[in-house]
């Protein structure tokens, strides 16, 4: 017995409102419950009665599981989440005193999960319209100077329609499958004017054994309203472990398939995106820039793209989906311009 309702026809209500919710986008789409979920007639406590509405939120809450974890050397907040797929805000309620950024190998943390009682199973054929990467096109000139460059055309997305078999338990994505895909609307080339000019040499010589600075990218201030906008047309995409594509992204696979969809091509992983790009304060990001947590360098451990208004867009951990955060709790520590 897991809960009861006032009768037979609420039971039944309660299962076919969780059906609804999660049987599918489209019609065609099969599925049932993974449980053998079945109805009786019992006595109980009328005090013990739910509404059909609380007793669908009680079934899909499931019950409490609380375990205690000891970090060990190399563990970040991140990591544990990732682990336990549990929010580093569940993890700051059940452990109050934490400082996240502050954890040490033998520091025992509270971590308390919800597992449904139920899980619906649907699985079926869906058609999305997504945008197609442009590519950017550089053209030489002489008109400027070796190192500089400037765009003579701004890059427009493409559009095509794909179809997937998909596979959701709870309405989250298991499994996807690309079955065809038609272009609707072609991308047009980002083109980016690269200076020739030999620059005029100085008097002053600069001894060899200086360290060149890193490149001053500025693809973040040049189209970060269309990198904000693209990030935007993937909120509620799962989050899956490695996950590049809309059929479910990690935090640094999203981050780099939303700059590839402006033409911009970044490396996979955070710690490579700080090594190619630009580090510098929070208080300079402007939209389109890339947030980093630990770091930057190896200690990197989730990223994120900058919105504007101390928000920012991120795949954030297994059982969640792509949305818009604030600054709070999780707080970001840096930002990467690339």
């Amino acid at each position: 017995q897991v809960v009861s309702v006032t009768s037979k026809t609420d039971a039944l209500s309660v299962l076919e409102n969780i059906e609804t919710v999660f049987k599918g986008p489209e019609n065609g789409w099969k599925g049932g419950f993974a449980e053998n979920v079945t109805v009786s007639a019992i006595s109980v406590n009328i005090d013990t009665l739910a509404t059909t509405q609380a007793a669908v939120e009680y079934l899909l809450t499931g019950s409490t599981k609380e375990d205690v974890y000891e970090v060990v050397d190399g563990d970040t907040i991140w990591d544990i989440c990732v682990r336990f797929n549990i929010s580093p805000e569940e993890i700051e309620v059940a452990n109050p005193d934490l400082d996240p950024d502050n954890i040490f190998v033998g520091d025992e943390l509270k971590l308390k999960r919800f597992e449904p009682f139920v899980h619906y199973e649907a699985s079926g054929v869906i058609t999305t319209r997504e945008p197609v990467a442009f590519e950017t096109v550089e053209e030489p000139t002489e008109d400027l100077y070796e190192g500089e460059s400037e765009v003579a055309q701004e890059g427009v997305l493409g559009e095509r329609d794909v179809t997937r078999k998909e596979t959701r338990v709870n309405g989250q994505t298991i499994t996807s499958e690309e079955l065809t895909s038609t272009a609707i609307t072609a991308p047009v080339s980002r083109i980016v004017r690269v200076g020739t000019k030999v620059k005029p040499q100085s008097v002053a010589s600069t001894p060899s054994s200086s360290t060149a600075p890193k490149p001053d990218y500025s693809s973040s201030y040049q189209n970060g309203a269309g990198i904000v906008a693209t990030a935007y047309a993937y909120i509620g995409v799962p989050y899956v472990w490695g996950g590049s594509s809309p059929s479910g992204f990690d935090c640094s696979g999203l981050v780099q398939y939303v700059y590839a969809m402006n033409g911009i091509s970044i490396p996979r992983t955070g710690v490579d995106m700080a090594a190619v790009g630009r580090v510098f304060p929070l208080s300079e990001a402007v939209p389109g820039d890339v947030l980093g947590w630990g770091g930057p360098g190896p200690g990197c451990y989730h990223v994120a793209l900058y919105i504007g208004n101390n928000q920012y867009i991120h795949a954030p951990y297994p059982g969640a989906s792509v949305s818009v955060a604030t600054f709070g709790w999780f707080y970001p520590d840096y930002a990467i311009r690339l």
